[in-house]
């Protein structure tokens, strides 16, 4: 279709760039385009937002280090820790 040149291009509302990824999912859903990408979903977005509050905590270790989640095996075989374990 787009090699043919059979589309046109519309510009149909203007959203901040917050709400942009909504947005374009409510005119995904309602009206037939070629795009059929979810560009926005409740569940993933809850799910980033869950998972960035589940692990942005840091932890002390018993060796004076600091780490997050994330970083905890690299914590663990810092030199700081391993000196401390010995």
């Amino acid at each position: 279709m787009i090699a043919s040149g059979n589309y046109n291009i519309e510009k149909i509302d203007e959203v901040d760039t917050e709400e942009r990824f909504k947005r374009e999912q409510v005119f995904i859903d309602t009206l037939s385009t070629l795009n059929q990408h979810k560009c926005y979903s409740q569940f993933r977005d809850n799910y980033n937002r869950q998972y960035f509050l589940a692990h942005r905590d840091k932890t002390n270790c018993n060796c004076g280090g600091i780490y997050t989640y994330d970083h905890k095996a690299r914590h663990f075989k810092s030199q700081k820790h391993i000196n401390f374990i010995s």
